[in-house]
């Protein structure tokens, strides 16, 4: 709005805007994101390969369902670790090494797996069904 303006202009943006935030936040949020035998329940934080349980933290449970609503994307290492630690990457890069290492292993060890998690040496992973 530019100057001079008026309060009862200022205030219809201002209820407008709150609409569309309301708007927004009233959309469903999906409970489950279903990958062929991986599902994710994103209320209960929990991840079901062919039925069992994976048993993930929260951390691997977030980096998970970033990998699997982006499947077959390469993904940096920048993006990944802003999306679950939520915070630049700095110097930590060891943790998401870690912790795609353990997901990994959780992965393989759900039965017949039919995903992987493949590094891009020096840009970032990629999640893909095999």
């Amino acid at each position: 709005i530019t100057k001079p303006y008026k309060l009862e202009e200022m205030l219809s943006r201002v209820r407008a805007a709150m609409r569309r935030r309301d708007m927004e936040a009233a959309k469903p949020v999906p409970s489950a994101v279903t990958r062929g035998p991986l599902t994710l329940d994103t209320l209960a934080l929990q991840a079901f390969l062919d039925g069992k349980n994976l048993l993930l933290s929260p951390k691997e449970f977030a980096l998970l369902r970033y990998f699997a609503q982006r499947e077959r994307q390469l993904l940096s290492f920048e993006e990944l670790y802003e999306a679950v630690w939520k915070m630049p990457l700095e110097s930590d890069l060891a943790a998401l090494q870690r912790m795609v290492s353990k997901l990994r292993a959780k992965l393989a060890g759900g039965g017949a797996s039919s995903f992987e998690i493949q590094v891009v040496r020096g840009v970032g992973y990629e999640f893909a069904g095999v």
